[in-house]
């Protein structure tokens, strides 16, 4: 597992299949994106008790998440080899 911090933008160097989970950091984020993701989100407003973004998964290559206020924590689990 990697961990990563971000205030703006990541592009998560991981493969489709990779698992990627997001929490806020603090009390709140704004105009948060994922693309590239099963399940994306498009500017969303988040507090720290949200859920919303557990457990994700990447579907293409080069997947980014973006916040435009607050700070991230990124949890990246890569997929074991079949």
């Amino acid at each position: 597992m990697t961990i990563y911090l971000v205030d703006r933008q990541l592009i998560v160097p991981g493969s489709v299949g990779d698992t990627v989970s997001v929490l806020v950091l603090g009390d709140r984020a704004t105009g948060l994106t994922e693309e590239g993701f099963r399940y994306p989100l498009q500017d969303a407003d988040l507090d720290g008790r949200c859920q919303y973004t557990v457990s994700n998964v990447i579907t293409r290559p080069h997947p980014c998440i973006r916040v435009a206020t607050g700070i991230l924590a990124v949890f990246h689990y890569r997929s074991l080899p079949e």
